[in-house]
């Protein structure tokens, strides 16, 4: 029924005050109540649509080292990063090099040394051993795997949090070049002269996350959406476990996730197979490990969803968003200042720029926040300041974002250790 035939209606229907009475309802006051109704039910849409990807935008990333004998102790807990660290490798052969992967338990200042001059050895044959000049390359694996996961973060239109990523810029290889008179060797090892070193180099260390990168299959079936047939694919989600898909894949669809699935549309059926990132929820305080468990998370007794979603940056919002950080427990706040510039010489760390990020004033002062180490290995020290000041800087974006790395004596007593 029109408008138009429900006001002959009202006319046949009711008296004159009658009819003024209906037409001020009518004309007005439904009109309004409508507006009201739907307004509420925007914010309602909007706030289940915020409490829905809360819990996918601020998940917690976890990310730990172990021994390769011990990668089954975390089955279902802590996955490895690279699938080919499932079988064991001394060392990958590449065209007229050996490239032997390892871990080194230095500082960034230390390994740049290493990667300038290299390392005397020796390596180890069935028949003989040779003096030998090991390069140390920087092994990118798994910084470029966090790399893809962060792009699928982007392409799903998903808040990426900055990760911290100490662990694995420890991995390197030790590269060393054949000549024809050892091409035909069978290597058995090696060993490095410098005793220093010897403490630090651990062989068979991989890296460990919460994140599992799947090739998954689905079957599809036509539905209809809105003015088009899109095809549907759906996939069943393990309990605690989120679902990104891959960069390539969402560029094709869309996807939804539902309170026990995640289903994906597309225009077309022709993909048979998806590359996604699954996440898996855990207690990472409570695993026991040889090795700190870094993660991106918050200290839940200090978790407010409005607070994170409404901030105030002032020096008391910014002393509690340090204090929210888990790792607050292991490196210590103690102030900022605002300054203009800072001692170049002196060892600063300065925040990375968020990625793809409005762009902002040129002319910004820096933020100096005042960190001191409480009980992180020293190794791990800088590293984890860097995820602790982009991690700020993408939430204070006013300002450039820096902090002094600064070794306390206290602190050298972790040096060669592993916690």
């Amino acid at each position: 029924m029109t408008e138009g035939e429900l006001k002959q209606r009202i006319d046949a229907m009711l008296s004159e005050r009658d009819r003024n009475v209906a037409r001020i309802l009518l004309e007005h006051t439904l009109p309004g109540m409508q507006k009201y109704y739907e307004e509420k039910v925007e914010e309602l849409r909007q706030q289940l649509f915020e409490e829905k990807t809360e819990k996918l935008n601020h998940y917690e990333i976890a990310i730990t080292i172990c021994e390769w004998k011990d990668v089954r102790r975390f089955e279902d807990v802590l996955f490895v990063m690279d699938s080919s660290d499932e079988q064991q490798k001394e060392y990958v052969e590449k065209e007229d090099a050996i490239y032997f992967p390892v871990w080194i338990a230095a500082d960034e200042t230390e390994i740049r040394q290493y990667v300038k001059e290299g390392i005397k050895g020796i390596l180890h044959t069935g028949k003989e051993e040779w003096e030998v000049h090991f390069s140390v390359i920087k092994n990118d694996t798994y910084c470029n795997i966090l790399q893809q996961c962060r792009n699928a973060f982007a392409g799903n239109g998903v808040y990426w949090k900055e990760v911290n990523e100490a662990y694995l810029h420890k991995f390197y290889y030790l590269k060393v070049s054949l000549d024809s008179t050892c091409e035909d060797m069978e290597i058995t090892g090696y060993s490095v002269d410098n005793q220093a070193l010897k403490e630090k180099l651990c062989r068979n260390r991989v890296p460990l996350w919460n994140i599992k990168n799947l090739t998954v299959s689905a079957n599809d079936f036509p539905v209809m959406q809105e003015d088009h047939v899109y095809y549907r694919y759906d996939f069943r989600l393990p309990e605690k476990a989120e679902m990104l898909f891959d960069k390539t894949d969402c560029e094709t669809g869309y996807g939804i996730r539902y309170q026990d699935r995640y289903s994906f549309f597309s225009r077309d059926n022709k993909k048979r197979q998806f590359h996604v990132w699954q996440i898996h929820a855990n207690d990472f305080s409570k695993i026991d490990s040889q090795y700190d468990v870094l993660t991106n998370g918050v200290k839940k007794a200090l978790w407010s969803n409005q607070g994170h979603s409404r901030m105030v940056h002032s020096d008391f919002e910014l002393t509690r968003f340090l204090k929210t950080l888990t790792i607050s427990e292991r490196i210590a706040y103690e102030g900022c200042q605002i300054v203009q510039e800072y001692d170049e010489i002196c060892d600063y760390v300065v925040a990375r720029e968020p990625v793809d990020a409005l762009p902002l004033q040129k002319e910004r002062s820096y933020l100096e926040l005042m960190l001191h180490n409480i009980s992180l290995p020293y190794y791990l020290y800088r590293d984890s300041l860097r995820f602790i000041v982009n991690l700020v800087q993408s939430e204070f974006r006013e300002y450039k974002v820096i902090a002094k790395c600064i070794f306390e004596s206290g602190n050298r007593q972790y040096e060669g250790e592993q916690r």
